[in-house]
């Protein structure tokens, strides 16, 4: 049903940021300029083993937990490198969630009002 094992029955259910223009190209044969392509699957069902153990890692390493022994200097290149990507795009959605509930606040404080008018 949601694109796990198989395309969503509601259809493109799913968005991932672009993966061409990263929202920086108005002209994007991918997104449209909307910096966003839409998936009728769910986006983990695309990842492989190594980007999951990426994901696994980052994850620890926020809780405090690195993947070896030693301060940031001694973690692998690559692990620092996945860390700075995985923490930018959790960051950047962070920020989308907070707008879209900034929105949505917003518009029941509107219909609060207007129906207070009323």
């Amino acid at each position: 049903m949601w694109g796990c094992d198989e395309p969503a029955q509601l259809g493109k259910y799913w968005e991932i940021t672009c993966p061409r223009c990263d929202g920086f190209d108005l002209k994007c044969e991918v997104c449209g300029g909307s910096g966003y392509k839409k998936l009728d699957r769910c986006p983990a069902s695309f990842l492989s083993p190594q980007i999951v153990r990426a994901l696994e890692q980052h994850s620890a390493f926020e809780k405090g937990v690195p993947p070896h022994n030693g301060a940031w200097d001694e973690q692998s290149v690559l692990f620092r490198r996945l860390h700075k990507l995985i923490a930018g795009e959790a960051s950047a959605i962070r920020r989308e969630q907070a707008k879209a509930a900034r929105k949505r606040a917003q518009a029941r404080e509107n219909h609060l009002k207007t129906k207070r008018g009323r």
